[in-house]
């Protein structure tokens, strides 16, 4: 935000060149936020975690299932 003088002694608070970045960067935080509530993780880390779990066992199952044909 920038102070802009309307009056003597009266300043008035506009919006600054970096506003439509914040905008930007606020829309996708909320947005991340929405989508680890919709996979029910409370933060980025844990569903890191979660995939990355995931991750191992389908390699596993794929290097499995490569040994026994």
């Amino acid at each position: 935000m920038e102070e802009q003088e309307v009056m003597p002694g009266i300043t008035m608070s506009k919006p600054g060149p970096l506003q439509p970045l914040v905008n930007a960067i606020r829309h996708t935080v909320n947005k991340a936020g929405e989508a680890l509530e919709r996979a029910g993780v409370e933060t980025l880390g844990e569903l890191i975690l979660f995939e990355e779990e995931a991750a191992n066992v389908t390699r596993c199952s794929a290097q499995a299932s490569i040994v026994i044909t």
